[in-house]
Parts: structure tokens; sequence; C-alpha cells
């Protein structure tokens, strides 16, 4: 392999590695907003039940009308199949990512 060849698969790595961590954070962030999406339903379902929910200093009984107002986006985000393939995803690229950082390792990358 010549130096060009290397450098090039150098600079191929960096990329690919670079490309897997934004893959990775844009997943995360994906799976934050759903968490945040079913924690607003706990609470307001809470709310409703009488049962004890913590003050975030908003008015609880106006969660269930910002639900009702987005209601097919609540939907979306209690889907239990969109979820594990979500976590599947997840799981898929931070195995890749640990897979480009031990071979940017082996090749002296840092």
């Amino acid at each position: 392999m010549t130096d060009e060849e290397k450098r090039q698969q150098k600079a191929s790595l960096l990329l690919e590695c670079q490309e897997a961590e934004n893959n990775l954070a844009e997943l995360k962030e994906k799976a934050k907003r759903r968490a945040q999406a079913v924690h607003s339903i706990e609470r307001w379902l809470k709310h409703l039940s009488g049962q004890s929910v913590p003050d975030y200093g908003e008015d609880l009984s106006k969660i269930g009308v910002m639900i009702g107002a987005n209601l097919a986006r609540y939907k979306q985000e209690l889907n239990l199949d969109d979820a594990f393939a979500l976590a599947a995803e997840i799981k898929n690229a931070e195995t890749l990512l640990a897979d480009l950082r031990n071979r940017k390792q082996d090749l002296g990358l840092r």
C-alpha cells in the first residue's frame, strides 16, 4: 500500500467515525424526545388520577391540552415497535462506533 493509499484509508476512517458519532448523537436525541413525550403523558395521567406530581413550574391542567393538540406526535412516540426499533438502532450505532474507534486506535489515530 502506498503512502497516498494509507492517507486515504486514514481519512476515510476518520470521516466514517465522525459520521457514526453524528448518527449516534441524532439517535440519542430522538430517544430523548420520545422519553420527554412519554414523561409528559405520565405526568398528565398521574395528575388526573390524583397522584403526587413534582412541580416543574408548569400548569399541569394544560398538559392534556398540549397532548391533544399534538395527538399524532404523541401516538407516534408511544409506538412500542418504533421504540424497540430505535433502541436496536442505538445499540447497532454504538457497536459500529466502538469498532471504528478500535480501528482508529489500531492505525494510531486519535
